[in-house]
């Protein structure tokens, strides 16, 4: 049975609000370590959320323009 794909406005709309999302996580990293001492755990720790969060980002990026200029999702 196919999987049926929710509408793409709504899946744009899902889109931007991780993106919204992700923005205020790393705001909220950079206000966390400013100014503190950090030892080099805690420092690796803050580095690979971050990578994360902006590969993540990255990806939604690429995903909502595939969406926007296509209209619809491409194959995979």
């Amino acid at each position: 049975m196919p999987v049926k794909k929710k509408p793409l406005p709504e899946r744009i709309d899902r889109i931007e609000e991780r993106l919204a999302e992700i923005k205020l996580e790393l705001a909220e990293l950079n206000q966390n370590v400013e100014g503190e001492e950090l030892d080099s755990e805690e420092k690796a720790e803050i580095m690979a959320t971050v990578g994360h969060l902006r590969d993540e980002e990255r990806v939604l990026r690429e995903r909502l323009d595939e969406l926007e200029e296509t209209g619809s999702s491409p194959e995979r």
